[in-house]
């Protein structure tokens, strides 16, 4: 697995995985949910599949559609580069607030990819149970140059933490 030489895509890859990815602890697998969103999905198995790790699709062509990929150095690598599992769990890891904005601009769209919307003004919207998560992706975005508003609760179980960015 090289990751040196897509080390842009990664970090998009991993802020995708903050939103829609998981670690399997019993089999050292790292899983994603594909959904019924494959324009914005399929770019995360084709990223998979660039760096020639060996995955699987389960329950295609449904909404619980997944991607679990199948390599213990990939799970131990996302293990070491601080992914949690579990969205009240996770949160951007210490590497991350030392790359460059433009890069660190990457993990919040692989981010909206996973759990944004895109607005009417042509931003996204994103969301999360995990409030210290959005707090932190709002900082990304601030320091980016993203224009962003406050976040707000929306009514839910759980409780919906959000936030909009303008533009995309």
């Amino acid at each position: 697995v090289v990751i040196k030489e897509n080390f842009t895509e990664f970090v998009r890859f991993f802020g995708f995985l903050l939103g829609d990815g998981w670690l399997d602890k019993s089999n050292k697998t790292v899983g994603f949910s594909l959904g019924t969103r494959l324009d914005k999905s399929q770019q995360y198995v084709d990223f998979i599949q660039s760096l020639g790790l060996s995955y699987r699709i389960v329950e295609e062509d449904t909404s619980r559609a997944s991607c679990i990929i199948h390599s213990v150095y990939f799970y131990n690598l996302l293990l070491q580069l601080g992914f949690k599992t579990g969205s009240i769990h996770k949160e951007i890891p210490e590497w991350i607030w030392s790359l460059p904005t433009n890069i660190q601009k990457e993990l919040l769209y692989g981010f909206a990819d996973a759990d944004g919307t895109l607005t009417k003004q042509g931003g996204y919207q994103v969301g999360t149970i995990n409030k210290t998560l959005l707090e932190a992706l709002r900082g990304i975005a601030m320091r980016s140059g993203l224009s962003v508003t406050k976040v707000w609760k929306t009514q839910s179980k759980e409780g919906y933490w959000n936030k909009q960015l303008l533009p995309y």
